[in-house]
């Protein structure tokens, strides 16, 4: 799981608050790892009983002003990673780096996975999410006071949030009928759909499509 909260405001992320929701161990043999940049505070969460490093997690390159917060996994990292660059040794945060800044919110396109990933620009005040084609991995945000929150697990992002709003009766009702998929459990939650990514700069929020089931083809 990852979580986060970003502000471009000036005084950007001071109150460290979800450094202070989880200064404790989590139940079920978790262990937060909690990060802090320029306009920007989240983690994510380790378990001992699987084989995970930081690495699989994170990365950052303040040179190229670029930090990477993902779960999940890039099933063609091998290919991808031939077409790159001479470095070989990468993780799946340092590959989504390298590709992003090659190309930009398009390199997503790229990818064959399942993935949650947020990439975060403090200097050039843009924060994206992607998620996976085919919505394996769960991603949901929210915005609070002008900043933006975002979680691969909506209890988790409510329990950092100042009101994360009344419980949402068409989520609950998705349970027994078709409802609307972006709805979350909470009214100030929202789900980012499958194949969407969410560009933040600070006033500006928007949602895209990048993949389209419709239009692929079969030969």
């Amino acid at each position: 799981m990852i979580l986060g909260r970003i502000s471009f405001r000036p005084r950007g992320v001071t109150d460290h608050l979800i450094s202070e929701r989880f200064s404790r161990p989590v139940d079920g043999g978790m262990t937060f790892k909690y990060l802090h940049s320029d306009g920007f505070e989240g983690g994510y969460f380790l378990s001992s009983g699987l084989p995970y490093t930081a690495k699989d997690f994170f990365y950052s390159d303040f040179e190229h002003d670029i930090l990477v917060l993902m779960s999940g996994s890039v099933y063609n990292s091998r290919e991808l990673i031939a077409g790159a660059g001479p470095e070989r040794d990468m993780h799946d945060p340092g590959l989504v780096a390298r590709l992003f800044l090659n190309e930009g919110p398009d390199f997503v396109k790229e990818l064959n996975g399942d993935f949650a990933i947020c990439i975060h620009r403090p200097s050039g005040g843009e924060t994206f999410l992607f998620r996976d084609h085919a919505g394996i991995r769960p991603l949901a945000f929210a915005m609070e006071e002008g900043s933006l929150l975002f979680s691969t697990d909506q209890g988790i992002l409510a329990s950092v949030m100042t009101d994360p709003g009344r419980p949402e009766t068409e989520f609950l009702l998705g349970l027994f009928r078709y409802a609307d998929y972006r709805k979350a459990e909470y009214s100030s939650v929202r789900k980012l759909l499958p194949g969407h990514y969410l560009r933040f700069a600070g006033e500006d929020v928007s949602v895209s499509r990048y993949w389209d089931p419709l239009k692929i083809r079969v030969d």
